[in-house]
C-alpha cells in the first residue's frame, strides 16, 4: 500500500488524448466496478495542466479528498490500466508522476474476458448485455456498392512533392495502459514451446491465458512447469477458445504440489518488520500461496478436496490476491471453529474485492473495522437507540451489511478481535 504525505508534490503526464466519449465509457464500463470516487479521481487529475508541479494537499483541498480516499482510488485506477504511478525521491518529500491513459472503448473492453467477467460480476449478465447493446454499430451495408470517393481522386496529390515526405509529425494519440497479471508470458511459451513446437501466443484465447496466469499463481509454480501441466490439458482438435481445459489443469496442478521443485521461491519482501508473532504471521501471509498458507494451518497436512476448489474459486475465478486470500482463511477459521463454510468465506471474499483489499495489513483492518461497526450495532438493538450515522461510503456499508447479515457468530466482536491480533501465531 502506498504511502503519501500531503506534502507530497504531484504532476500529470497524459499517455493519450482525451475525448467526449471517454466521459460515457468511463462511467458506463469502469464506475460499477471501481465506483464513481475513483473515477472522480480520475478526471481530478487528467485536468492538471501538464507540466504544473502541484501538492497533494492542494489536490485533496480543491477535491475534498482524503489521502485514504485517493490512495485506495489510485490502486484501482491502476488495476484497471487507467493510470501508472511513479515515485521519485527528494531530501525533503516524494515527487509522484501519474501517467494517465485512455479508457477502453466498449469493444475493447466487453472484448476483453477478464474485463468483462469482472464487469459482468458487477452488475449481472443482463446489464452488461445492455450496454453491449447500447454501444452495438450497424455493419456496412454489404449488399451495396460502395460508390464513396477516393482520397487521390478529389485531391489529385502530387506525391513526388518532397512536402509529402517531410510533413508528418510524431504527436499525440490513443493509448491504452496494459493490465498487469504478474505472470511472464514469454518465459511460458519458451517452456511450453520447448515440449511441443506447434504452440504459439495463438493457440490460446485471452480468457484462457488469464486462467493459466491464475493458476499458476495459485500454487506458486514455475512457468516452466504449468507449461508441462497445459500441454497435457490441452486439445488441438478443439476450436479456439475451448482447447484448455481449465478444470483438468486445476487438477494437475493441485495432483503436483507435493513436488517442492516446481515452485517458484518467495521473493515479495514484506512490510511487516520486527520479529513479534504479528508480524512473522503477516510476513508468511504475504509470501505464501494460499495452499501453502492453509497447509501450513492444517500442521503440514494437505487441504482437503471442497477447501481447494474454494480457493481456486477465491483467487482464480474472483481474482482475489494470495496474501488477502491467507488473511481471510485465517479469518475465517479463527471465527468458524477451524472450518471454511464456502459461502460464507465467498462473500466476504467478494466484499474484500468491492473494497479494494489488496495488502494482509489492509484486510486485517478491514476485519478490524467491520467488527466494530456490529458490536455497536448490538449495542444500539439492546439499548433502543437509532444508530448513529457513519459517515462512510454507502457502498462500504452495504458491503459490511452482507457480512453481519450472516450468523452473528461469525463475526468477531472487537474483544475477539482485539485477541486475534494480539495472540495471532501460524507457526514457524
Amino acid at each position: 500500500m502506498k504511502e503519501i504525505s500531503p506534502s507530497d508534490l504531484l504532476e500529470v503526464r497524459p499517455q493519450s488524448l482525451f475525448s467526449t466519449e471517454d466521459y460515457k465509457y468511463l462511467l458506463d464500463l469502469y464506475a460499477p466496478i471501481l465506483g464513481i470516487k475513483a473515477i472522480g479521481v480520475y478526471f481530478a487529475l487528467s485536468n492538471i495542466e501538464p507540466g504544473e508541479v502541484i501538492s497533494h494537499q492542494s489536490l485533496f483541498t480543491r477535491n475534498q479528498l482524503s489521502a485514504g480516499e485517493f490512495i485506495a482510488a489510485l490502486s484501482g485506477l491502476e488495476a484497471m490500466g487507467l493510470l501508472q504511478t511513479y515515485k521519485k525521491s527528494e531530501a525533503e518529500y516524494q515527487l509522484y508522476c501519474y501517467c494517465t491513459y485512455s479508457p477502453r472503448t466498449p469493444r475493447e473492453f466487453l472484448g476483453n474476458e477478464l474485463l468483462a467477467g469482472t464487469l459482468a460480476k458487477y452488475v449481472g449478465e443482463t446489464a452488461l448485455e445492455a450496454l453491449a447493446n447500447k454501444y452495438q454499430t450497424e455493419d456496412v451495408p454489404q449488399e451495396y456498392e460502395n460508390v464513396s470517393q477516393t482520397f487521390q481522386g478529389f485531391f489529385s496529390p502530387d506525391f513526388s512533392d518532397p512536402i509529402y515526405g517531410e510533413s508528418a509529425k510524431d504527436t499525440g494519440g490513443r493509448k491504452l495502459g496494459s493490465i498487469n497479471t504478474g505472470f511472464d508470458r514469454n518465459a511460458f511459451m519458451k517452456a511450453l514451446r520447448a515440449i511441443d513446437p506447434r504452440f504459439t501466443f495463438d493457440s490460446f484465447s485471452k480468457v484462457e491465458f488469464v486462467k493459466i496466469a491464475r493458476i499458476s499463481a495459485l500454487y506458486n509454480y514455475e512457468e516452466s512447469a504449468i507449461a508441462g501441466f497445459v500441454r497435457e490439458a490441452f486439445l488441438f482438435n478443439k476450436p479456439m477458445g475451448e482447447r484448455l481445459n481449465a478444470k483438468h489443469l486445476s487438477k494437475l496442478a493441485e495432483e503436483n504440489y507435493k513436488f517442492s521443485y516446481l515452485r517458484k521461491t518467495p521473493s515479495k519482501s514484506s512490510e511487516a518488520h520486527g520479529d513479534s508473532e504479528l508480524a512473522r504471521s503477516i510476513r508468511q501471509m504475504e509470501t505464501m500461496t494460499p495452499v501453502e498458507f492453509l497447509s501450513k494451518l492444517q500442521k503440514g497436512n494437505k487441504p482437503a478436496k471442497p477447501d481447494l476448489d474454494l480457493i481456486n474459486t477465491l483467487t482464480v475465478e474472483m481474482g482475489l490476491s494470495a496474501p488477502v486470500c491467507n488473511a481471510l482463511i485465517l479469518y475465517v477459521t479463527t471465527t468458524n471453529n477451524n472450518t471454511l463454510p464456502a459461502s460464507f468465506t465467498q462473500k466476504v471474499a467478494g466484499s474484500l474485492v468491492r473494497e479494494g483489499v489488496d495488502t494482509v495489513v489492509d484486510a486485517i483492518n478491514y476485519f478490524a473495522e467491520t467488527s466494530k461497526s456490529k458490536a455497536k450495532k448490538k449495542t444500539n438493538v439492546k439499548t433502543g437507540k437509532k444508530s448513529p450515522k457513519v459517515e462512510e461510503e454507502p457502498i462500504a456499508e452495504e458491503v459490511k451489511e452482507e457480512i453481519r447479515s450472516e450468523d452473528e457468530s461469525d463475526i468477531m466482536t472487537p474483544e475477539e478481535m482485539e485477541d486475534f491480533l494480539n495472540n495471532i501465531d501460524i507457526g514457524e
